[in-house]
């Protein structure tokens, strides 16, 4: 696979019509962090039978956007029962992905209802609701409905679901309009956004204080979030430096088309592969924990020889090396985000490869005729062979991965800057356009443009009426040519 980042410049086209963002610098990869792209052969096939696959049935939208969903539903099945243990603390593999796209063109929505069929074929208790605030979620971590008034005590959820009972706090979640989470004149948004950054560090252990209800406990913390938003939404929280600082963008993986107007494709009906959702539902039942609570505990991923050294070296080189004052002070903590992400998806590639890897089920025993005795489940082994090994050919893919989701990064700043600005120009033509209409039939100077604009400079004002004679909104009459030196004012008025 193609490592996109690691050019130096990269042309971005802004996803918006007729905005431009011109030079985007992404710095290269040092070689002493990157890894032979051919090493990546023949890691994960699922995964490549799943982009090919969804791009088949959307073509229109990138199979870059296919890949992070495929590693999204991994990311859901696993349930926070499989870690990495480097660099002194342990490493979960939950995602945040966020596609951002204009509306239309690309067919996010139908990709969208391509991956909610398949989870919730797989998993339909691991999901939770579409529609839920942030605090909600909470109580649906916790396994309760929340304060109940009058009682004294929360009032916990019999939903009937054993994934539900089972899994109350590993998650994953479909949201269709990232900017609905996004800070309002509401605070309570930006406390939420701390909430869910907390469940994606996976917390062991986190509390919530309430009143007068005491502390409210969510044990093994673990969410996985698949969310889709235009630029223009997500403009001015893209430019927020607070939102950065709080880790809430480092956490995502911001997938955004590459620079370009994609080519017309038609899907094609083409049949689900026949391991397409055996091998989710595989992956979710083999690991530990699956039907028993008792027996749910994480299972350490084995690091194949060699493993270990690469994923120092490039965390070096983007929590240190790269981060030179060059680089948007935004993207820092970003950086420094991507060794964990890249940790994260060479786990879901080895678990994917392992779970491929193991012996067919063997053939359900015949039921026999009266009750049936109950029988003690016992726990899972967790011999060296039940457990996933991360190799360098996983590593070396989800580098290419990471790498192309950091280009990525880079374009994703580039289009909520152009949408801002984009959004600015429009409100500015709006208001001289008001200022223009206050003066019909006869027109109105520039002077008179400028009335009541004093927040923006005169320069600008020029320039982007301008723009809209250009354009053939606003149009030019000439005035009467009065004595004295100088020639005839120009008058504007709304195009006819």
């Amino acid at each position: 696979m193609d490592t996109s980042s690691t050019c130096a410049t990269e042309t971005i086209a802004s996803p918006l019509p007729g905005v431009g963002t011109g030079l985007l610098s992404v710095p290269p990869l040092p070689a002493s962090a990157s890894l032979d792209p051919s090493l990546a052969a023949g890691a994960s096939s699922w995964l490549d039978t799943y982009v090919a696959y969804a791009s088949t049935v959307c073509p229109m939208l990138p199979p870059l956007f296919h890949e992070s969903a495929a590693l999204w539903l991994a990311s859901v099945a696993v349930a926070r029962r499989l870690y990495v243990s480097i660099s002194g603390r342990p490493i979960y593999p939950d995602l945040f992905v966020a596609w951002i796209v204009p509306n239309g063109l690309y067919e996010t929505a139908a990709a969208f209802d391509l991956v909610r069929d398949l989870a919730e074929r797989a998993f339909p208790g691991l999901l939770a609701p579409s529609h839920i605030t942030p605090l909600d979620l909470l109580y649906l971590f916790a396994g309760c409905l929340g304060p109940r008034e009058g009682w004294g005590r929360w009032e916990r959820t019999y939903d009937g679901n054993q994934q539900d009972d089972h899994f109350p706090a590993q998650r994953g979640w479909l949201l269709g309009d990232l900017s609905r989470l996004l800070p309002t004149r509401r605070a309570f948004h930006s406390r939420g956004l701390g909430l869910l950054v907390d469940f994606y560090q996976c917390h062991p252990r986190y509390r919530y204080a309430t009143n007068p209800l005491g502390f409210l406990t969510v044990p093994n913390t673990y969410l996985s979030l698949l969310s889709c938003a235009t630029p223009a939404s997500i403009a001015g929280s893209l430019s927020d430096r607070a939102l950065w600082d709080l880790g809430w963008w480092p956490s995502f993986a911001l997938i955004v088309p590459e620079p370009g107007r994609p080519a017309w494709q038609l899907p094609a009906p083409t049949p689900e592969p026949p391991a397409h959702l055996p091998t989710l539902v595989r992956l979710f039942q083999k690991l530990p924990g699956n039907g028993q609570p008792d027996h749910y505990r994480p299972c350490q991923v084995e690091l194949a020889p060699g493993v270990a050294a690469a994923w120092l070296r490039y965390q070096r080189a983007l929590a240190y090396d790269l981060l030179t004052p060059d680089l948007d002070a935004r993207l820092w903590n970003a950086y420094c985000q991507l060794p964990v992400q890249l940790i994260k998806v060479a786990t879901l590639l080895a678990a994917l490869d392992w779970v491929a890897s193991l012996p067919p089920d063997p053939p359900p025993a015949p039921k026999t005729r009266g009750r049936a005795k109950p029988q003690d489940v016992p726990a899972p082994e967790d011999g060296p062979g039940d457990r996933p090994t991360i190799t360098l050919p996983h590593l070396a893919r989800a580098q290419s991965i990471v790498e192309a989701w950091r280009a990525s990064l880079h374009r994703a700043l580039a289009a909520g800057r152009a949408a801002a600005s984009g959004d600015l120009d429009a409100r500015l033509s709006a208001r001289i356009l008001r200022q223009i209409e206050k003066h019909e039939p006869a027109g109105a100077t520039a002077r008179d443009v400028y009335h009541n604009l004093a927040d923006r400079k005169p320069s600008e004002i020029a320039a982007r009426l301008a723009q809209l004679v250009t354009l053939g909104l606003v149009e030019t009459i000439p005035g009467p040519d009065l004595p004295g030196p100088g020639g005839p004012t120009t008058y504007y008025r709304v195009a006819r």
